[in-house]
């Protein structure tokens, strides 16, 4: 409500591009604090990440640039765990973006296969090597369900709680994996069910702790 104050007198000033910035963190904020929902449809969390990437852009300026592509039109009618993408997309900045001089980019890929729907987030940052990617990868693998902490925002264990978040919902096949190679960029490939307005109430009274 705040920043709806603020963007109003914004507007009355004629300071056109503070009223934008402000609607979008207000409807940032918002998305973020909602408990309504577990599940939300595509088309939202891409929303959502584009509100992300415009609020970044004042932080890194033209260093950083993001692409989304989407094999399908129906794509965007399905439904994945609210949260999802920003999380995944913050790390890719903060850990493989920002210690790199030339600009950065991000893009996600989102497909349907095998009734799964993956989403590819990749970057091209410092990458990690073998041995970190090892690491990540098999602590993904064996992701414990309560190490799931609510509203923990730190980057590394946000991680940690989408992974568990998407294995509660959808099961140990679902979840995480990383490729990645030093210098080059890194892809976080995550794994869900295709899940549609019919098959959404299998997974809606699932509750996380």
């Amino acid at each position: 409500n705040t920043l709806d104050c603020i963007r109003s007198k914004a507007l009355i000033d004629g300071h056109a591009e503070i009223a934008k910035m402000t609607e979008i963190l207000s409807r940032f904020f918002r998305y973020c604090i909602s408990n309504n929902e577990n599940l939300v449809q595509v088309r939202e969390e891409l929303n959502h990440i584009q509100d992300y990437y415009y609020i970044q852009k004042y932080r890194f300026e033209d260093k950083i640039s993001m692409e989304i592509s989407v094999e399908d039109e129906s794509i965007y009618d399905l439904y994945m765990p609210k949260m999802t993408l920003q999380p995944m997309v913050e790390n890719a900045m903060v850990h493989g973006l920002e210690k790199i001089a030339e600009p950065g980019k991000i893009d996600i890929r989102m497909f349907t296969t095998d009734n799964k729907l993956m989403i590819i987030i990749s970057d091209n940052g410092i990458g990690m090597n073998r041995e970190q990617l090892v690491k990540l990868n098999d602590r993904m693998q064996k992701q414990y369900l309560n190490t799931y902490r609510k509203n923990d925002r730190h980057s590394g264990i946000a991680l940690n709680n989408v992974n568990a978040r998407l294995k509660i919902t959808f099961g140990e096949e679902c979840g995480i994996h990383y490729r990645s190679m030093e210098g080059v960029g890194t892809d976080a490939v995550i794994t869900l069910p295709v899940v549609d307005v019919f098959t959404r109430v299998r997974y809606e009274d699932i509750t996380i702790i």
